[in-house]
């Protein structure tokens, strides 16, 4: 696991993932926790751990080579962060309960319990995701950026103004909700929470598709400190696969940026989407390795 090409492997996912976040707005955990666990042979829950330490670095790097770009909206994300800990916290344990099961017996065969339970969920989540975003990336590019957030139909008081396309007033506690289940997402499947910050942010809170991206990264990035400290005290990071994986990470993050300022918004969704396909069949390859191989 730590042998030089190990290192060199970690060294290119880093690059790869550095781009992605500084193009999407997102941590990138939901490339690096299978690509760990596929390529490099790492537990699923050292994966999840190691990739909060690279979402975290990457991030922050990603938000310095962004700050002359679209102003994140600051608000939404304080407001998302009071549920984010909680969530993290949640999804970390019911990790390490997965992990405490040890390996279940399926097909004559040992398998683990957090692998398999971390990759059966990873599965319809990003499918789930890559539908929507599929069905929206086509629109005309002219109304890409027109979108009403459907958290406005939830009617729970009390409400804020988040400056969102209209109707700009928000229930607090739906947005604070959506924070929770994004930090257990993150703390479950050390996703950072990115993949699925970007589409709710853009369909459900009603942000443009580049204020959506950097909203996210600072989303990610918080989010990101929590689980960092969470999956360290858990023994889940492996800090010999993380050098790499942050070099990778800042010089990809450069050339993410160079490359979003060449893109369009309906351009930046058709791109996640093909993103998301691609770690689809990456879990689907490990899921199908696990069950049948």
């Amino acid at each position: 696991m730590n042998s030089p090409l190990a290192l060199l492997t970690s060294l290119a996912i880093g690059l790869v993932v550095g781009t992605l976040t500084a193009i999407f707005g997102v941590g990138g955990g939901f490339l690096i926790t299978p690509l760990l666990h596929v390529i490099l042979g790492v537990p699923m829950p050292t994966a999840v751990g190691t990739s909060s330490v690279q979402i975290l670095g990457v991030s922050a790097g990603s938000l310095y080579e962004r700050r002359r770009s679209a102003p994140p909206a600051l608000k939404i994300a304080l407001v998302m962060l009071g549920g984010n800990y909680a969530g993290v916290q949640l999804g970390a344990r019911l990790l390490g309960y997965l992990e405490s099961l040890g390996q279940l017996t399926l097909n004559n065969r040992p398998v683990s319990a957090a692998d398999l339970g971390v990759l059966l969920i990873y599965v319809p989540l990003l499918v789930g995701i890559a539908v929507l975003m599929r069905r929206e990336a086509h629109r005309a590019p002219e109304q890409a950026d027109i979108t009403t957030g459907y958290l406005a139909k939830i009617r729970i008081p009390p409400y804020s103004d988040f400056g969102t396309h209209a109707p700009n007033r928000l229930s607090i506690p739906a947005v604070t909700l959506l924070g929770l289940a994004i930090g257990f997402l993150t703390g479950l499947l050390g996703i950072g929470g990115g993949v699925i910050l970007f589409p709710a942010l853009v369909y459900l809170v009603g942000l443009p598709t580049r204020q959506a991206s950097s909203t996210s990264l600072v989303i990610v990035l918080f989010t990101a400190i929590i689980a960092v400290v969470t999956h360290t005290l858990a023994d889940h990071v492996n800090l010999i696969l993380v050098i790499p994986l942050l070099v990778g990470g800042s010089l990809g993050t450069r050339l993410g940026v160079d490359i979003l300022a060449k893109m369009n918004a309906a351009q930046i969704r058709q791109g996640f989407v093909y993103v998301l396909i691609l770690a689809i069949l990456i879990v689907l390859y490990q899921l199908v390795t696990v069950l049948f191989i």
